[in-house]
């Protein structure tokens, strides 16, 4: 038995060593096809896909996504209308946490009728402020009292999108967050080029409409849309209107790119508030 035990020894060092060089190969290896991967996939432009998405970031992004509330007036009850993206801007010269959306989610633009803005916050209902209010571009900035979570990522650019490109929308759906995927269907698109533009939303003569290939739903109004490079998020637009079935275009939603919002909202204010990257 001790003859046995003594062979057994060495056997054992040598499986011991047998298995490290292996684990030290496979190592090797993964990195040489991280490499590879970095070399062929990871070229600092938007992704395709979403494989190198990580879920940790899209739970950030979702925390900084809110649903807008409008009070009504004879019950006082609350009634979810829309989305918005919390992002810090710099409103005259001071950090300030904002909600970007866009106006018809603040207000009944065919009547011409402002309406109060809440969203759900801290474990309560939060009031909004106004700060910009386009109904032509249908772009409205608010302002959060509260310290909330905001939009953690970079703030992207529109004419780098092709068709094809991935994209993600974070919409409201009954007082919660819910996350849609599709691609980048067409860019350029002008809205009286088209009437179904003009049943739901639109209500600018504006162009390059992002076009997405993704169910658009009462509620995603003002919902972020977010793309990818080589995995990292950024935010390229805000969802304004979807095709409505009698149009015969299903699935179908149109995003105001994030330079327009920009664009529109610091010649409101007279370059007084931009958005912080």
């Amino acid at each position: 038995m001790k003859k046995r035990a003594v062979w057994l020894l060495p056997a054992a060092f040598l499986s011991l060593f047998s298995l490290s060089n292996m684990s030290c190969t496979t190592s090797k290896m993964q990195q040489v096809w991280w490499k590879h991967f970095e070399r062929e996939v990871m070229d600092e432009k938007y992704d395709y896909n979403n494989l190198m998405v990580k879920k940790g970031d899209l739970d950030r992004i979702m925390k900084s996504v809110y649903t807008i509330k409008w009070k009504k007036p004879l019950t006082n009850e609350y009634q979810d209308i829309g989305t918005g993206i919390a992002k810090k801007f710099d409103v005259y010269g001071k950090e300030e946490i904002c909600l970007l959306t866009v106006a018809h989610n603040t207000a009944n633009i065919e009547a011409r009728l402002e309406k109060e803005c809440y969203i759900g916050a801290l474990g309560g209902i939060v009031k909004l402020e106004k700060l910009v209010f386009d109904p032509q571009d249908d772009i409205a900035l608010l302002k959060i009292p509260v310290v909330v979570e905001t939009f953690p990522f970079r703030i992207g650019s529109s004419n780098e999108l092709n068709p094809g490109v991935y994209v993600d929308i974070f919409g409201a759906l009954f007082d919660k967050i819910i996350l849609k995927n599709g691609v980048i269907g067409l860019l350029g698109l002008t809205s009286p080029q088209y009437d179904f533009i003009k049943i739901k939303g639109a209500k600018g003569e504006k162009k390059d409409y992002i076009i997405l290939t993704l169910p658009i739903n009462p509620g995603n109004s003002g919902a972020p849309v977010v793309v990818y490079r080589d995995g990292k998020p950024e935010l390229v637009g805000i969802v304004e209107f979807y095709s409505h079935p009698a149009s015969g275009f299903q699935s179908i939603g149109g995003a105001i790119s994030i330079e327009l919002a920009m664009d529109r909202i610091e010649k409101a204010s007279k370059g007084k508030i931009k958005i912080m990257q």
